[in-house]
């Protein structure tokens, strides 16, 4: 995706071989050049931070009889263009030093990646190794799109992804180019000031926190205490009313006796 040789043909996807042979010599690859004496063939595809998956298809075909060593085909499907594809690269597989025919040759299918100064983000969302005469396969390429969609589009762990476009190409080399003891430095001051910062923050919250509690559990306290209060003024008047009423009825008791005593005074 990177354009390595800045001739602005990226991105693009290239087909190269490597063989044991290529091991034996040690074989390198030219990445400032983007490869293009090393491939056999590309083509650019538009397929950078795209909505939808893109999906690569490479095809071996075996001999089909004398003098034909087989040939290797890769077509691509655009992203938002599932099911149909378009050739990017087709080559006879003598070109790659392919057996295509033998059987007691063993093939591996692998993934690997590298950056250097610029990083980016490549995702494999699935890998399918299938015999071609009537091959079919199941992709669910809707759920992988719109996976996709939510990783491009929507916001993960509260940063966008970082999008690489040509008019920001000095911006991202600043940014990610080897830093100067000077510059770690800094950077670490910097860092330790903020996480002292954020540190400050926190403990004011918590203070804040602690005093809005002190202030419900005061509140609380005082409403508990009128309540008490409310409770015993209550008490002392059921008491009153009580010793009123008692009062009376000794009272009234004492008037009784008396009326009897003075009639029994009357009768004699």
């Amino acid at each position: 995706t990177y354009d390595n040789d800045a001739n602005r043909d990226n991105p693009v996807i290239s087909l190269i071989y490597n063989s044991e042979r290529d091991k034996s010599v040690g074989r390198q690859l030219g990445v400032t050049e983007d490869y293009k004496n090393d491939v056999l063939g590309r083509c650019t595809v538009d397929f950078r931070n795209q909505a939808d998956v893109t999906v690569l298809i490479l095809k071996y075909r075996a001999p089909q009889g004398l003098g034909d060593a087989g040939s290797i085909e890769l077509t691509v499907e655009k992203p938002g263009r599932p099911g149909a594809p378009t050739n990017c690269v087709t080559v006879s597989a003598s070109q790659a030093t392919l057996s295509i025919g033998d059987r007691n040759k063993r093939y591996y299918v692998g993934a690997t990646a590298e950056t250097g100064g610029m990083s980016d983000n490549h995702d494999v969302a699935f890998v399918a190794v299938l015999p071609m005469a009537g091959a079919e396969h199941e992709r669910d390429l809707d759920a992988l799109n719109q996976e996709e969609r939510e990783l491009r589009g929507e916001e993960r762990s509260g940063e966008r992804l970082h999008r690489y476009t040509h008019r920001k190409e000095k911006e991202d080399r600043e940014y990610w180019r080897a830093k100067t003891p000077e510059e770690e430095a800094e950077a670490k001051r910097l860092a330790a000031a903020k996480a002292a910062e954020e540190e400050e923050n926190r403990n004011k919250a918590d203070e804040g926190m602690r005093a809005r509690q002190e202030e419900i559990n005061r509140l609380n306290e005082e409403r508990n205490q009128q309540r008490e209060q409310e409770r015993q003024r209550s008490d002392s008047m059921s008491q009153g009313l009580q010793q009123a009423e008692d009062s009376y009825s000794q009272d009234q008791a004492q008037d009784q006796d008396q009326d009897q005593d003075q009639q029994q005074q009357q009768q004699q």
